[in-house]
């Protein structure tokens, strides 16, 4: 009637948290014998019950806590001589419960047992209800398979059925452990990112005859197969196995996926002695999240010399069910191509990754700039060119008109759906225009009259303000001016050796040569690049009079 009870109350959505009792390495006070396995009571086994495991503050799981395959999920409690209880309240009247020291009789440092561990989880569990109040039994199993810690990441032992090892779908389960441990903020977090899970489905294999012996004393057992129709993501696998030996305990049994994960579901135990003729209900989440179409296998073993059993039947539902996720849109920028010099028009290409879950259309996707880069660069947003699903990336593609001068300018990019801006920018909010450019700074040695012919040293000092450095093998020069690379001062180019950073100033030393015939000569330079291209400032305006 008890499991009636729990299995009607888990139906209808109430959240059910079960410790996963006390007794490795000890008798079972009401069965008489080691009920190390979680299997083997039948409360902790009901589908959709959530049965909690306790970890020592050693960090591995507490020396009295059952393990098995219906275990869900971990939670800190008390463990071994030499190590920490838990520390909580009790508000029971002072000589009546956990007492604490003289004068604090409300609050223990005591208390331990999976009946520690499992009201922390129930706890936890109360705290994502309130952040989402649709949370119910199975939403709460599925948000604890994907929110809890690795623990003990070595654990190896036997009750572990082969330690940490994860399934189709990527969950990680170990006996000892369930999903592993509670993790009270990753768990609230994920609830609010699910409405809820989709409604519960099952598939039954309905009672399957065997009526044959169990290989007495051998590693191979009675194996059985069954075939699974449904695709969908499993929940739980519920197995109904009715068996008859004379002592349960010798009694091993496994669970085989399509994908070939093998799991075991009633545990070897020497100690355990119960005459054993009846159908046992066992379930394991190990299989959360795997596809379950296609032949499943079911083995029974007998491990132990003396006493012979037979396999009579066995049935079997599988629950299928997955998380609905709250439609979420999201952004993540990826890479550009876009390099620019002053005034220039070109193709730009930036690329964005759909991280959220729903699909960007071309529709109602655009990739966006803020005010200022609009304003700089002429364009102001770009529509999407294909449609992206959750997990593509997306290239955007438009044409923009770099600013006429050298320097840094604004360069915002983000995706916007339906209007509104979703995930990030750009990394960068800026974008450099690449190129050469210079500020006049001085100009000394200059004469005002000069004879025809006569030779003057003139000193013109540039500061670079531009992204490029000037050197001569980039065909950086000075170049007469008015008309340009005109030969009235004797030369038209003058080179440097040295290269001028970006920030550096550089003063050029002009050997000139006044012309033969009388007059007035302006002398004006400028810096270029190969041919007749020039940039920057030309020097101050310098008239020279050229007198016989």
């Amino acid at each position: 009637e008890e499991v009636a009870a729990l299995q009607a109350s888990l139906d209808a959505g109430t959240i059910h948290v079960w410790s996963a009792m006390n007794e490795r390495g000890s008798d079972h006070p009401l069965l008489g014998a080691v009920v190390e396995d979680t299997n083997k009571a039948a409360l902790q086994a009901t589908p959709k019950n959530i049965t909690v495991a306790a970890l020592g503050a050693d960090g591995k799981f507490s020396s009295y806590s059952n393990y098995g395959a219906s275990v869900a999920v971990t939670a800190p409690s008390s463990s071994g001589p030499g190590l920490p209880s838990i520390t909580s309240t009790d508000r029971l009247t002072n000589g009546v419960g956990y007492d604490g020291i003289p004068g604090y009789p409300d609050y223990t440092n005591n208390f331990g047992g999976t009946s520690s561990s499992a009201p922390l989880v129930a706890g936890v569990l109360a705290l994502a209800k309130e952040v989402q109040p649709a949370l119910n039994a199975r939403f709460a199993k599925h948000l604890l398979a994907i929110s809890s810690d690795l623990v003990d990441p070595t654990d190896t032992t036997v009750t572990s059925d082969g330690g940490w090892r994860t399934n189709a779908a990527g969950i990680r389960f170990n006996q000892n452990y369930g999903f592993g441990l509670i993790n009270a903020d990753r768990l609230t977090s994920n609830a609010v990112l699910y409405s809820g899970v989709t409604p519960l489905e099952s598939e039954l294999i309905t009672t399957t005859n065997v009526n044959a012996s169990i290989p007495n004393n051998s590693p191979n057992g009675r194996v059985r197969t069954f075939q699974i129709a449904s695709s969908k993501p499993l929940e739980e696998m519920v197995v109904n196995l009715n068996l008859t030996h004379p002592k349960s305990g010798d009694i091993q049994a496994y669970l085989t996926s399509p994908s070939g994960y093998r799991v075991r579901i009633w545990s070897l135990n020497p100690k355990e002695a119960r005459n054993f003729n009846q159908a046992w209900r066992v379930s394991t989440n190990a299989f959360w999240g795997e596809n379950p179409q296609g032949t499943w296998s079911l083995e029974v073993q007998d491990r132990a010399a003396s006493n012979a059993g037979t396999w009579n039947s066995f049935t079997v539902r599988a629950y299928v069910g997955s998380l609905i996720a709250v439609p979420r849109d999201d952004a993540e920028y990826v890479s550009e191509t876009a390099a620019f010099g002053p005034g220039e028009r070109k193709s730009v290409k930036i690329r964005f990754k759909n991280t959220g879950n729903t699909a960007w259309a071309t529709g109602d996707t655009i990739l966006k700039a803020d005010a200022a880069t609009a304003a700089a660069w002429g364009v102001a947003s770009t529509p999407l060119r294909t449609n992206t699903a959750p997990g593509g990336t997306a290239e955007f593609v438009f044409y923009a008109t770099a600013p006429s001068s050298v320097g840094t300018y604004p360069w915002v990019w983000q995706v916007a759906k339906n209007t509104v801006a979703i995930g990030q920018p750009n990394p960068n909010p800026t974008k450099v225009v690449e190129g050469y450019s210079s500020d006049f700074v001085s100009q000394t040695g200059l004469k005002r009259n000069v004879k025809p012919g006569e030779k003057f040293t003139a000193y013109l000092t540039f500061a670079n303000n531009g992204t490029l450095p000037w050197q001569k093998s980039d065909g950086v020069c000075l170049k007469s001016q008015w008309p340009l690379l005109n030969a009235t001062w004797g030369a038209s180019k003058i080179y440097f050796n040295t290269v001028v950073n970006p920030g550096q100033s550089f003063m050029v030393k002009v050997a000139a040569t006044a012309p033969m015939t009388p007059g007035t000569y302006a002398f004006k330079w400028q810096l270029g690049t190969g041919g007749t291209a020039v940039f920057g400032e030309v020097n101050n305006t310098f008239n020279v009079n050229v007198v016989p």
